[in-house]
């Protein structure tokens, strides 16, 4: 093949994404037959059969699953370069869209994401928040919960539990009421202390929490995901920070 046909290639990507030939000729305008004869050159083109028939409907081969997520990453920036171009007052902003999890304490989230406000080129932050099933990530929900009463139960302590909360700030506001001890992730401890009047009285070591950063790209290139991810190591999650974790890729949480 001496070049890739970027037309058979959407085309394909259209039907993967929409699941049947008939869905895709109506989003493209163009007719089913058409549709298949574009396939079929791709196929030929590629050596290797993309799409397979499942029933009434079609399903992706081991090869086109991978061709896919090529496609995805193609399709997807010129689906943003068109959206920096129409957009007049951005254009010259290079957007950067992250997705944070809830369950991710926002200071935290700030101090690894804030770095990206400071490049030489203007970003423009497109941030999204929910539950991380609905950011498209892998892996369940953090649970440091039973971690931490697991360690108590090790140490024979048996504190009188006067609260429970989803929400950080809102466990931190009753600390800084005085209703009790309570824990913050250890790369925040001098902000918390600050920010509520509180200090900190020491650290569990064996409690400890994994915060991932997942990105699609197959190497880091965007200039404000290489600076998040150098400040975390050096600043957040690593030796700047007073502990040697290996941030970028899982930040130790210890309880102050």
């Amino acid at each position: 093949m001496a070049h890739l046909n970027y037309k058979h290639l959407r085309y394909f990507w259209m039907v993967a994404r929409s699941g049947s030939i008939a869905r895709a000729s109506e989003q493209l305008h163009v007719t089913p037959q058409s549709i298949s004869g574009q396939l079929r050159e791709l196929d030929e083109a590629l050596g290797a059969k993309l799409l397979r028939r499942a029933g009434r409907g079609l399903e992706l081969t081991d090869v086109g699953r991978w061709i896919l997520s090529y496609a995805d990453e193609i399709f997807g920036l010129g689906d943003e370069l068109l959206d920096v171009v129409r957009d007049q007052a951005s254009r010259r902003m290079l957007p950067f869209r992250i997705g944070i999890a809830d369950s991710v304490p926002k200071s935290v989230a700030y101090r690894v994401v804030e770095p990206a406000l400071h490049l030489d080129e203007p970003v423009r932050l497109l941030c999204r928040e929910g539950r991380l099933s609905s950011l498209l990530l892998p892996g369940e929900e953090v649970a440091i919960r039973s971690r931490l009463l697991q360690w108590l139960e090790s140490q024979q302590l048996r504190p009188r539990i006067v609260g429970e909360f989803d929400d950080s700030a809102l466990l931190k506001a009753f600390g800084q009421g005085g209703a009790g001890l309570f824990v913050a992730p250890t790369a925040i401890a001098a902000y918390v202390c600050r920010q509520y009047g509180v200090r900190a009285l020491g650290r569990i070591e064996a409690v400890v929490e994994q915060l991932y950063a997942i990105t699609t790209e197959r190497r880091l290139r965007h200039p404000a995901t290489i600076a998040m991810s150098e400040t975390a190591q050096r600043e957040v999650f690593g030796a700047g920070a007073g502990r040697g974790a290996r941030a970028g890729r899982r930040a130790r949480r210890p309880a102050p």
